[in-house]
Parts: structure tokens; sequence; C-alpha cells
């Protein structure tokens, strides 16, 4: 759908309010998203650049 490169913050945000709806729990938006991706949370963290340990806080807050 998209290609795999690295998107400015506004695009990213903009991209990713179209793909996921606003649930008001980003761990539930995160999860649906990468569900409906078919990626797992290693392969979110290379897609997006974003740290896995940032991506598992995210969906399994402390």
């Amino acid at each position: 759908m998209y290609s795999r490169e690295m998107l400015n913050p506004d695009t990213t945000e903009r991209l990713f309010k179209k793909l996921v709806s606003d649930s008001g729990k980003p761990s539930v938006a995160l999860r649906a998203y990468r569900k409906r991706q078919s990626l797992t949370q290693k392969d979110l963290a290379k897609t997006s650049g974003i740290p896995l340990s940032h991506i598992s806080a995210t969906v399994s807050p402390a």
C-alpha cells in the first residue's frame, strides 16, 4: 500500500489517522493497525523506525 521509507511526522500522523479509527486509546489503535497490516511489533519497529521498546511500551503500558 505505502512504501517502507521513513515518513515525516506530519505525513505519518495523517496516514495513521486515515488508516486507524480513533478509539481514544493509542494501544488499541496501534494493535488494530498492526493486525490489519499483518505486522508483528518487531515488523512495525523495522518498518517505522520506531524502537521496539517504544512500541511495546505503548501496547503494554507499565
